[in-house]
């Protein structure tokens, strides 16, 4: 009789515990320098769950080694139930390129959007261009971080790619602006203002099909290039072993604010889609983009 009144007391306990998450202040971690796509989804996020809460939500930048450094630092702490990393494609797709699971260590607890990668030209390039290459078989060099090298890596192509790393979109864009670099490929919320000013020339969507946002755009497959899609999504990550009311709680936090942010809805319009994902789907979703990384990862 006294373990069954344990049993039922300590089960209160727990629920009294948690009826009240969050108990103290929330710690999105981000795995890259201020400024960029997540660090502004970071921070709009936090901004529409403290409206609603009243409790502080810390945004802590700890850019390095391909989410690495954020990554192992929220390994190595204590489990509190209330920090969390927001990070992109990158959590999958470069830990795995660096030979580590780190990525089990953690649960989804959100996917919130994501982008199509793009194609884009320089100011004298464009896509009757970009098809006459094509046709001449001609070896193109193209500027390429993260994502859109995985793809670059992986894809079936009428034409050779001459694929150049760079650190990041905004130099990717940089080059192909003043014409320093043929083509450039990222994720098509990056490009879109520029496009849109004509700074630079649409080639391909690499997509099932194309989209709202630039409809005469071409798909990267109507070209001629076969192969599988990557994007860049944005997540939401909790330490595995943090507590499933915490985790339920923060998830439909985080999916009010994404329905409530101008700056998260107003993706669509520059090419971006909306999924706001929970936590169970938000697992199959990871679950598909490991599979398909550790793929492209073992080709050569």
């Amino acid at each position: 009789m006294k373990k069954i009144l344990f049993f039922i007391v300590s089960i209160c306990v727990a629920s009294i515990s948690y009826a009240g998450w969050p108990t103290k202040e929330i710690t999105l971690i981000v795995p890259y320098s201020p400024g960029g796509t997540t660090d502004q989804a970071a921070r709009n996020i936090a901004s529409e769950i403290e409206k609603k809460t009243g409790n502080v939500v810390l945004v802590k930048n700890m850019p390095g080694a391909a989410n690495l450094v954020a990554i192992n630092h929220v390994i190595n702490q204590p489990n509190n139930n209330h920090t969390f990393i927001i990070s992109d494609t990158d959590f999958i797709s470069g830990t795995i390129a660096q030979g580590t699971n780190a990525y089990t260590h953690f649960t989804p607890t959100n996917i919130i959007s994501f982008s199509p990668y793009l194609i884009i030209g320089s100011p004298e390039t464009n896509l009757t261009n970009f098809k006459t290459e094509i046709k001449n078989k001609k070896i193109i060099n193209i500027g390429n971080a993260g994502g859109g090298g995985y793809w670059l890596k992986q894809v079936k192509s009428p034409i050779e790619f001459n694929a150049i790393p760079y650190k990041g979109g905004a130099n990717i864009m940089s080059d192909v602006m003043a014409s320093q670099l043929e083509y450039g490929i990222s994720s098509v919320t990056s490009f879109y203002p520029l496009v849109v000013d004509k700074k630079v020339n649409p080639i391909a969507i690499v997509n099932d099909t194309r989209i709202d946002a630039l409809p005469d755009v071409p798909t990267a497959h109507e070209l001629g290039f076969i192969g599988n899609n990557t994007m860049l999504w944005t997540g939401i990550f909790a330490q595995h072993n943090t507590e499933p009311e915490a985790i339920d709680k923060f998830s439909k936090l985080v999916q009010d604010a994404v329905a409530n942010s101008s700056y998260l809805q107003s993706l669509p319009k520059k090419g971006g889609v909306i999924l706001n994902y929970g936590p169970a789907k938000s697992q199959q979703f990871i679950n598909k983009e490991v599979i398909l990384y550790k793929k492209i990862n073992s080709i050569t």
